[in-house]
């Protein structure tokens, strides 16, 4: 039930029927702002504007400036974008940019750790190897609405430091601490924005960032509202 709809609306009165724009308007970049838009959050905070985003499908590179953000109108978005849209719905206008771009506005909260379907793993940075079992706090260390950037293991696809990017968005494994249990949402390659546990990214090297103080102060300013 959340996420975004558009929807083709046909009406009939006394014989004559008017309808609505259906699929076939289109504009550079995506689908025309006048299909009608239907759009569910799951909440008031920025995770909750995030959720908004079900159902957008994933374009790599998605583009556009500001209000003409191909994210920005649920057109598409990419798993960077998806978070700056977000953001900006939740009362903060941040510039559209890419996962390292992201680091503008987010400050690391912990170091580099080794995620793996057995656990979260401190690392030896020389050799990038597990040197202990990391204990990160739920709520503390790490909190609903974190960044988790993602180097995955034994992937050359890529010549980028960060491959992908996900948001913590729970605490449904061991209570009380992060671990591979917990959700993350993340823009997947295949269906758009979708909510899986963190260990499905594994194994991976990642690193967590919080948004800096003045961003969520906007994000609080908005939800108390006027």
């Amino acid at each position: 039930g959340l996420g975004v709809m558009r929807y083709r609306v046909e009406l009939e009165v006394d014989g004559a029927k008017i309808a609505s724009r259906g699929e076939a308007p289109v504009v550079r970049g995506g689908i025309s702002p006048r299909i009608m838009r239907v759009t569910f959050r799951g909440g008031d905070d920025w995770v909750g504007h995030l959720t908004s985003f079900f159902n957008v499908p994933n374009v790599f590179g998605s583009g556009g400036s500001g209000r003409t953000h191909q994210a920005e109108l649920y057109q598409g978005a990419d798993c960077a974008d998806v978070i700056i849209a977000a953001a900006r719905r939740a009362g903060a206008p941040l510039p559209y940019t890419s996962v390292a771009g992201l680091s503008r506005f987010a400050r690391p909260i912990s170091e580099l750790l080794l995620l793996t379907k057995d656990g979260v793993f401190e690392i030896d940075v020389a050799t990038r190897q597990a040197s202990g079992r990391a204990a990160l706090r739920f709520g503390t260390d790490i909190r609903r609405g974190d960044i988790m950037l993602i180097d995955y293991l034994g992937f050359a696809g890529s010549p980028r430091s960060w491959d992908h990017v996900a948001v913590v968005s729970g605490d449904r494994g061991r209570v009380g601490y992060f671990d591979p249990a917990d959700p993350v949402m993340h823009m997947g390659y295949l269906y758009g924005l979708t909510e899986t546990a963190a260990h499905d990214e594994g194994p991976a090297l990642v690193r967590f960032l919080r948004f800096k103080r003045s961003i969520r102060r906007t994000f609080a300013r908005r939800r108390r509202g006027p």
